[in-house]
């Protein structure tokens, strides 16, 4: 599960994300007024069966409220 400050280098005025409605569902990332600043999911576990150079990667993916991507960020990798 993703925390407000895993997210915060691409959001700076982020407060809190909406939960998730599953381990890899998008999650709206809010600030302190409620308005959504933007998405967030991360490719774990859906992505964990695929085999990389030393093993499978988690991946964050950073959209714009539009549900463009505008960052990505290695969580973690083997």
């Amino acid at each position: 599960m993703l925390s407000v400050d895993r997210v915060r280098d691409f959001f700076p005025n982020a407060t809190s994300l909406d939960a998730p409605a599953s381990s890899s569902a998008t999650q709206a990332v809010r600030d302190a007024t409620g308005t959504v600043l933007g998405l967030v999911t991360q490719t774990s576990p859906d992505s964990d069966r695929i085999i990389g150079y030393s093993g499978p990667s988690n991946l964050l993916i950073v959209m714009n409220p539009r549900g463009i991507v505008t960052g990505l960020r290695v969580l973690h990798s083997s």
